[in-house]
C-alpha cells in the first residue's frame, strides 16, 4: 500500500506537534517543537517572536526541515514525513492574513490572540517545499518504504 498525496496532506494536518530544524550560526542542526503551525498543501506556516534563535538562523540560512510524526504508531505501520524547503518571512498583509487563517484553523487560541492583540513582536513564516520525503513502513523496511516528492 502506498501513501497518496491526499493522505500525506491529511497526515500533515493531523500532526499535533511539528519539529522544525534550522541551521545554527555554527552550522549545526537546531531542533525545536512547534504547536502553533499550519499546513496548506505542502507549505508549512508558523509564527514566532522576532527575537528567537530560529529567526536568526533563518536569516543566515533559510533552509529548514519540518518533521511530522504521529505519536504511538505501530512500528510496522509507521509513517513519518519530512518537508524540506526554504523559510520565507511573510511581509504582505494578504500573505500574513492567509498564514493566520491557516495556523488559526489548527490553533484557535493562536487566532484569538492575533485577533485581539495583532502580531505584536511576532513574525510569520511560510516554508516553501523543495522536497517532501515520506517513510511508510507499511511498504516494508527497504527502499520501497520511501517516497520522495520534489518541487
Amino acid at each position: 500500500m502506498s501513501v497518496d498525496n491526499k493522505e500525506i496532506e491529511k497526515y500533515l494536518n493531523d500532526t499535533k506537534l511539528l519539529v522544525l530544524a534550522t541551521v545554527s550560526e555554527s552550522n549545526a542542526p537546531a531542533l525545536r517543537v512547534l504547536g502553533a503551525f499550519g499546513v496548506d498543501g505542502y507549505s508549512v506556516y508558523f509564527s514566532t517572536k522576532a527575537t528567537t534563535n530560529k529567526v536568526k538562523h533563518i536569516a543566515n540560512n533559510p533552509n529548514v526541515t519540518g518533521f511530522f510524526q504521529h505519536e504511538n504508531q505501530d512500528g510496522s505501520k509507521y509513517i513519518g514525513v519530512n518537508v524540506q524547503g526554504t523559510a520565507v518571512q511573510l511581509s504582505s498583509q494578504a500573505d500574513i492574513d492567509k498564514a493566520v487563517a491557516v495556523i488559526g484553523g489548527r490553533s484557535p487560541k493562536f487566532k484569538e490572540r492575533i485577533d485581539k492583540d495583532g502580531l505584536g513582536s511576532s513574525l510569520v513564516f511560510r516554508v516553501d517545499p523543495k522536497e517532501v520525503k515520506i517513510l511508510d513502513r507499511r511498504n516494508g523496511n527497504g527502499p520501497e518504504s520511501i517516497k520522495v516528492l520534489t518541487f
